[in-house]
């Protein structure tokens, strides 16, 4: 009987263990880095690109240290409409993104890509039935900070 319950117990741990070293480790994705947080990158930065009709987009955004975004870009950044840090998704990788516009099943996005300290690259991303295909890129370009 000994013997028995014994060889149940050893059997228990054996799974255990074995269970224990597949699990699923969630946050542990190796193709995606956790954000330092947009506040971050406080600072000036000049923004320049191109809207989709080949249009130059120019201006200069602010980040400021609690994450609030600030600027005054027409048609990206209101100054009278600051973006503050809850309107900011973390999406990884030192990528975020801000919902500019949302209604009736159109969204246009705008997802900005660190890609140092010092330097970005951004795309007006628009979805919905209304956009051809279903999705476009609307305008991009890049950050630089001052």
């Amino acid at each position: 009987m000994r013997k028995r319950i014994l060889s149940i117990i050893s059997g228990l741990i054996l799974i255990s263990l074995f269970a224990v070293s597949c699990s699923d480790k969630k946050g542990t994705d190796p193709t995606t880095t956790p954000n330092k947080g947009i506040q971050i990158y406080q600072g000036n930065w000049q923004v320049d690109g191109k809207d989709d009709a080949q249009n130059t987009i120019s201006g200069t955004i602010n980040i400021d240290a609690n994450g609030t975004i600030t600027g005054n870009i027409q048609g990206l950044i209101d100054p009278s409409m600051p973006i503050t840090k809850d309107k900011i998704t973390d999406k990884g990788n030192e990528v975020y993104e801000i919902i500019m516009y949302e209604q009736e099943g159109f969204k246009q996005v705008f997802e900005c890509i660190f890609t140092s300290d010092k330097a970005a690259t951004w795309k007006i991303k628009q979805t919905g039935s209304q956009v051809p295909g279903g999705s476009a890129v609307a305008g991009q370009g890049t950050l630089a900070k001052q």
